[in-house]
């Protein structure tokens, strides 16, 4: 388990542990020591580029993704956070729930919208106040989630730890956590679509991303034996280090971050048998 004692320098690089010396050209919200750290962490960080620093958004669906969402849309499954207020909820078909279910959604095409639109486009609408988005995050997280659940039984066909997944997984949990835990908080999303984890947890899940991005290059890796390999290793132990500092200062209950820190330590338990494996 990673220890989550020691202070980050707010001026480190995204991605190691040196300091950041230049900003992402297009957001100029994120540090990097090197082109190289940019590149690396750009497959995450793109679906965050140009969004609000706020608060925490889901990117849009990738091609893949999007094309295995509409080949299971059919199936049956849960609402997107499945709190105790879920225990008797009906088990429905998936395209429902990202319709029926998602306030201010009309059909599957305009969910299908909201599942490719960018956070920025998100953010720039609601800035705008011509195109209403507060369904988005809430029909993501419902795809996101039944593709992490889906996508093992299926053999996993997206390939790998799917880091946005991941990010769906742990927004929902999370925010499962803080209604149950937290005096006061009853729904699930504010005003504007954002899930309550999404505010009180921006920059645990913005670290948590990246930690799923290593670990995801971890599981890829063919040949262990290779420099480049021990230091993605040593990339994810500090990323694992930083999950756990970012929920410490997390302006949270401290009943609610125990439990959110047994879901880490499980992820980080689990990562370490994956690293074990074959």
């Amino acid at each position: 388990m990673a220890d989550g004692k020691k202070e980050e320098n707010s001026n480190s690089c995204a991605l190691c542990e040196q300091p950041g010396t230049m900003r992402c050209g297009r957001c100029r919200n994120i540090l990097f020591c090197s082109s190289e750290c940019q590149r690396r962490v750009w497959p995450v960080h793109k679906g965050l580029c140009g969004g609000s620093t706020k608060y925490f958004r889901q990117a849009p669906l990738t091609k893949d993704e999007f094309a295995y969402v509409e080949k299971v849309k059919h199936l049956k499954v849960l609402p997107p956070i499945a709190t105790a207020m879920y225990q008797n909820a009906p088990i429905i078909p998936l395209e429902e729930i990202l319709v029926d279910e998602c306030p201010g959604v009309k059909s599957w095409a305009h969910s299908a919208t909201f599942l490719k639109s960018t956070s920025a486009e998100a953010d720039t609408a609601h800035t705008r106040q011509d195109v209403d988005y507060s369904p988005r995050e809430m029909v993501i997280l419902g795809a996101r989630k039944e593709i992490r659940k889906r996508g093992k039984i299926d053999g996993n066909q997206l390939g790998g730890i799917q880091p946005w997944a991941q990010a769906a997984f742990m927004t929902g949990t999370t925010t499962s956590i803080i209604i149950q835990k937290e005096p006061g908080s009853h729904e699930s999303f504010d005003d504007d679509g954002i899930p309550i984890s999404g505010h009180r947890l921006n920059a645990f899940l913005r670290q948590d991303l990246i930690f799923s991005l290593l670990l995801d290059d971890i599981v890829h890796t063919s040949n262990r034996k290779t420099p480049e390999y021990a230091r993605t290793v040593e990339l994810w132990k500090l990323a694992a280090q930083r999950v756990v500092a970012e929920l410490d200062r997390a302006p949270i209950h401290r009943k609610t971050r125990r439990m959110i820190r047994d879901e880490v330590d499980t992820n980080i338990d689990s990562a370490h048998d994956m690293m074990r494996g074959p």
